[in-house]
């Protein structure tokens, strides 16, 4: 019998063997023999099958081989693939004298019928120019595909200038043929998607006129048990000459009338969105004695819809003698904004009380809109004198003096706007005093609407000089903006791209030629102060390999590249550790955290977040190390997955995501950076419970975008994974039918996801490719993607010194690179690019629980990864040529098939 060994206590050991045409002959292809006794390779079956249908993932088939009898000499094991239908990697597992090949058929197959064989080959050496054992061994295989449900395009992505509708018609492929029927559901916030009557193998979609902006949302379609979800993109840009929402003119009214009379008619001139609106309501509202404001249709005032607009008047038939308030309410359909318009009635003789006015100060607003005026006027014949005062230092008037039938004119001090708080309103209250003490003063307010848009964070906050950076900007008043381009400033630099995603989020591209910082804010025409938001800007880094000594159990690590530190949450010793680079060598301190559970680096780079089991969240300076804020958590933060966590992510809208609770029934919170508190999010997609089991737990993209949510633990009824993208804001179900995954690693932008060290997906969670199985010997401890998303590192142990954790090492931790942006032609395997040693251990080298496996991160340029255990820290630069794109291995052609051959067995001479 074959001597191969059977490692006890570690995972099956697996091997990838790349199939192609071509290969040695049979037992009896030349060359000598090597001396042998009855050696023979036998398989289980001499044919598989499989039937499936296309869009989804065929049930792969398992062929063993077993040896029998002696063999002097090297073993390797190898196969061929002959048709176009196998997907030429297949894995093999070895296992004592048995290997087990897996088989499945190539990716994306049309539907249809497909035969061919699989040659399975035990050879002498690596290029297997001599078979043995009666290799090689045929093993036919037959594959239909039937037709599956599915649609194109998928995703469906649309434009359109605002103003204008859009329609798209997506192609239905259906099991049952184009005839088949199948149900639709569209799913989106604020109904701008809409899905028509089905046609034979179509469906229309359509697309409502939206303020300008990128809309998201999908299309469910189902038949039978089936059902596929389409992700819709709806990018909407501003119409020329820019937009506006709902206008009304004038933006007050006062009306009178005597006792029993009614009022002379005014118009009020409307202005619809410019992207339009479906419908147009009015009610009206009126001030109650106790000062409250009750909605009725049947009050003492008139509003009739005209082509312009809407007519307005009162009635005084049942009013006596007095000053009556209410308001004008216009409601466009969504997205456009409610309009409220105040009105003044006064009733008999006296002065007219003029009615409320607004000022609204927004981006484009000059020194015009800090002026208003209104008139004083008496009911009846005469003429009086007054003198008007405003109770408001910011309001000053310009005539507080005058003759009943003269305007009123009054202006905001610009010295005092600057002061007064953005996004909030200000009153001031002016009083009218005539002259006769006979006639009563009347008065009036002004309210003050400052709402300057402002950025309030930036994902990422850390930039690659001299690299092209997409970057989400979040505040509020975005909307505002007729051109959003212009009116971004970045203190010095200039964006090649900018859109507005929403009146809270913009998007845009930046190339940082130089400078340690870079302020993004909105500019408007007063040139007030607004916030802004601080992005910083550095350099690529190069250190060299290092290892330092860090002991205790580690649950995170975390690399901060402004300060050229990694941050590691270290659970047994209860400490937030830092090792940072001090221009030649790496220096460690820390701080304790009494049961500190997890870390992550706040939305701006300033503050670490840190959440302890004693329901304690923390915020800490990052450059000093000292606490800035403690905040006591009731509800607790969870505590699964001790020692599996990517930290505690951050938004680019503020938001450092938690897990709260402490055991089944927990809910994703977050912590919002500028109200200082923990809210529980509640924005989801409908159906999905409020609560989960046994998580969530979290992983996001750098920049703060793509957050992946795994709602319950895996021994419990699968949920499926979930996400919630931060210029959205809404938590939805996965259109790839995913579960839960232990570890999530994403690149930068989120558009790839490594998940388990198996597979990698893209932003719509379409599988783009697996990893292969790693060679004989080695066994997965830790993973990292490259910032882009074009490389996947896993740190491997040799199989030799995890089987002998007490011993001293007899070799290196090795590192696997894979080309991640794409899988290779017709096959689900993602190709090696190569291989680079770490130069120590960075923890424990056993299988048993006790042994808590490293964690790993990388740089933001991609040059280094950071692994870290609970013995050591190590620094470990990535090989350029492992980096770059023109690294990756070239994945044979059919036309010049090769052979991928695997050690088996090494000859003990």
């Amino acid at each position: 019998m074959l001597n191969i060994r059977t490692f006890v206590g570690l995972s099956l050991l697996s091997v990838l063997l790349a199939c192609g045409g071509g290969g040695g002959g049979g037992d009896n292809g030349g060359g000598t023999t090597p001396p042998s006794t009855g050696f023979r390779v036998t398989l289980d079956r001499s044919s598989v099958s499989f039937d499936y249908e296309a869009g989804t993932l065929a049930t792969p088939a398992v062929v063993v081989a077993s040896s029998s009898g002696s063999l002097s000499g090297n073993l390797y094991i190898g196969a061929v693939a002959e048709g176009e239908a196998i997907d030429p990697y297949i894995e093999a597992v070895i296992e004592g004298t048995q290997a087990r090949f897996t088989l499945r058929p190539k990716t994306s197959l049309a539907a249809g019928n497909y035969s061919g064989r699989v040659l399975l080959k035990a050879c002498e050496d690596a290029a297997c120019s001599r078979t043995i054992g009666g290799t090689p061994l045929p093993v036919s295989y037959s594959i239909r595909v039937r037709p599956g449900l599915s649609a194109s395009p998928n995703p469906l992505e649309v434009s359109a200038v605002s103003g204008n509708t859009a329609a798209a018609v997506l192609k239905i492929t259906h099991p049952d043929g184009p005839g088949g029927s199948f149900s639709d559901k569209p799913i989106s916030d604020g109904a701008w998607l809409r899905t028509g009557t089905h046609g034979v193998g179509e469906l229309p979609v359509s697309f409502r006129s939206m303020r300008s902006g990128v809309y998201q949302g999908s299309i469910e379609i189902s038949t039978g048990s089936r059902m596929i979800s389409v992700p819709v993109k709806y990018t909407v840009t501003p119409p020329p000459g820019g937009e506006f929402d709902l206008r009304a003119s004038p933006q007050s009214l006062s009306l009178a009338a005597n006792e029993g009379a009614t009022s002379a008619i005014q118009a009020l001139q409307i202005d619809l969105p410019t992207w339009g609106s479906d419908t147009l309501s009015f009610a009206t509202a009126y001030e109650q004695p106790n000062g409250e404001w009750v909605q009725s249709n049947s009050g003492w005032l008139s509003v009739q819809r005209t082509a312009t607009g809407a007519s307005v008047s009162a009635s005084a038939a049942k009013l006596s003698q007095g000053s009556y308030q209410a308001q004008i309410l216009i409601r466009p359909s969504a997205p456009g904004t409610a309009v409220v318009v105040p009105v003044s009635f006064t009733v008999g003789a006296g002065l007219q009380k003029p009615a409320d006015q607004q000022i609204s100060i927004q981006a484009q607003s000059g020194s015009s809109a800090l002026q208003g005026q209104t008139s004083i006027a008496l009911l009846g014949t005469g003429t009086v004198s007054w003198t008007a005062s405003s109770d408001a230092s910011w309001l000053k008037l310009l005539n507080p003096n005058g003759q009943t039938g003269q305007a009123l004119r009054y202006q905001v001090d610009a010295s005092a706007l600057e002061s007064l708080p953005n996004f909030s309103d200000s009153e001031a209250t002016v009083t009218v005093r005539p002259a006769l003490a006979a006639i009563s003063p009347v008065s009036f307010k002004v309210s003050l609407r400052k709402a300057l848009p402002e950025v309030h964070f930036a994902g990422p906050y850390f930039l690659l000089q001299g690299q092209t950076n997409q970057v989400y900007l979040s505040g509020r008043g975005f909307n505002q903006l007729q051109d959003v381009a212009s009116s971004l400033q970045l203190s010095g630099q200039t964006a090649s791209k900018v859109s507005r995603i929403s009146d809270t989020q913009l998007r845009v591209e930046i190339s940082p030629t130089a400078g340690n910082s870079i302020s993004a804010s909105i500019r408007n025409t007063l040139g007030l102060r607004s916030d802004a938001a601080t992005l910083q800007v550095g350099g690529a880094q190069s250190y060299a390999a290092a290892a330092i000594a860090t002991p205790g159990n580690k649950r995170t690590i975390l690399f901060d590249a402004q300060r050229q530190a990694v941050y590691a949450v270290n659970v047994e010793n209860q400490t937030l550790e830092r090792i940072r680079f001090n221009g030649s060598a790496w220096q460690r301190d820390a701080i304790n955290i009494p049961s500190i559970l997890d870390a992550g680096i706040g939305p701006d780079g300033t503050q670490l977040v840190v959440s302890s089991k004693q329901k304690v969240l923390r915020l800490i300076d990052a450059n000093d190390f000292s606490t800035r804020l403690t905040l006591n958590h009731t509800a607790g933060f969870l505590e699964a997955l001790s020692y599996v966590s990517q930290g505690i992510p951050a938004g680019h809208n503020g938001r450092s995501w938690l897990a709260s609770g402490e055991g089944w029934g927990s809910t994703l919170s977050y912590f919002d950076h500028r109200s200082q508190r923990i809210v529980t999010h509640t924005n989801r997609e409908a159906g999905l419970a409020e609560d989960f089991d046994g998580g969530p737990w979290l992983a996001m993209a750098r920049n703060g975008e793509r957050l992946l949510v795994v709602p319950n633990a895996s021994n419990t009824a699968p949920k499926p994974m979930l996400y919630l993208d931060s210029s959205i804001d809404m938590l939805k179900r996965n259109a790839g039918n995913m579960s839960w995954a232990y570890e999530m690693q994403l690149s930068d932008d989120g558009s790839r996801a490594l998940f388990d060290f198996e597979t990698v997906r893209d932003s719509n969670f379409t599988l783009l490719g697996q990893l292969p199985a790693l060679p004989t010997g080695y066994v997965r401890r830790a993973s990292a993607m490259a910032p882009n998303g074009t490389r996947v590192y896993v740190v491997a142990y040799p199989s030799s010194d995890m089987l002998n954790p007490n011993a001293p090492a007899t070799a290196a931790p090795r590192v696997f690179v894979y080309d991640s942006s794409a899988a290779n032609p017709g096959s689900l395997a993602l190709a090696e690019v190569g291989q680079f040693n770490l130069i120590d251990y960075p923890a424990c080298r056993s299988n048993e629980a006790s042994c808590i496996r490293p964690r790993a991160t990388i740089s933001p340029d991609g040059q280094t990864l950071f692994v870290v255990g609970n013995e050591k820290l190590l620094v470990a630069p990535i090989p350029s040529a492992l980096r770059k794109d023109t690294g990756a291995r070239k994945t044979a052609t059919a036309a010049t098939p090769t052979l991928r051959t695997y050690l088996w067995r090494k000859s003990a001479s």
